[in-house]
């Protein structure tokens, strides 16, 4: 190849990746609304988005502080070409009066949070320290725990009516749902503890096969 035609070549190539580079669109996301509605399920998590450029991931995080979050549940990117993508998260069983949550994006380079909203439930009153859903199950039974108080070391534990001790668990001292399998137990009727020191509250569930 002539030198002339090796430098064109060279030149043109350049041209071709500075102005690749100059118009590629940055790793970014925009989140445009983001809301959180209290149902009698639990909490509806609802947020559009405009514009999203190699979104990996989103992460919904959740929170009684506004200050340690945890992750609750992670959802991929819609893949349609609309600009314009709404999204939609349930958040089962919880029915404390103030919950916050926020959204971390996943990013090839990093990660990109939206701020913090917080979700009032006055709707539901005098709730027992202790739920358990579903009442009946063949399966896996959902321990919601309703009280505000936080309670290190605290233990969840599962008798059968003559007794005898099946389950023993620790918990964490901020945990709002902790989900169980029971389908090794026998049909029947079981009373769950949640307690610790002289602390004890209670609540049944039937086990079917």
């Amino acid at each position: 190849m002539p030198v002339q035609t090796l430098h064109l070549y060279i030149i043109s190539l350049l041209l071709f990746t500075f102005s690749t580079s100059l118009f590629a669109q940055p790793d970014s996301v925009n989140i445009s609304t983001f809301s959180g509605q209290t149902t009698e399920f639990g909490i509806d998590v609802n947020w559009t988005t405009e514009g999203e450029h190699n979104v990996i991931a989103f992460i919904i995080e959740r929170s009684l502080d506004a200050v340690v979050f945890h992750e609750v549940s992670t959802l991929l990117p819609e893949t349609n070409t609309d600009p314009v993508k709404k999204y939609a998260f349930t958040d089962n069983n919880i029915y404390r009066e103030l919950v916050y949550y926020r959204i971390s994006v996943q990013l090839p380079n990093g990660f990109e949070r939206s701020n913090v909203i917080a979700v009032h439930r006055s709707d539901l009153k005098d709730l027992p320290d202790i739920m358990v859903f579903p009442s009946v199950t063949s399966h896996i039974i959902h321990v919601v725990k309703n009280s505000e108080e936080i309670m290190p070391d605290a233990q969840i534990r599962i008798f059968n009516l003559s007794g005898n001790l099946l389950f023993d668990k620790a918990v964490a001292d901020d945990f709002l749902t902790e989900s169980i399998d029971v389908s090794g137990f026998d049909a029947g009727a079981y009373i769950l503890e949640y307690y610790k020191g002289q602390y004890s509250t209670k609540a049944k569930f039937v086990k079917q096969h």
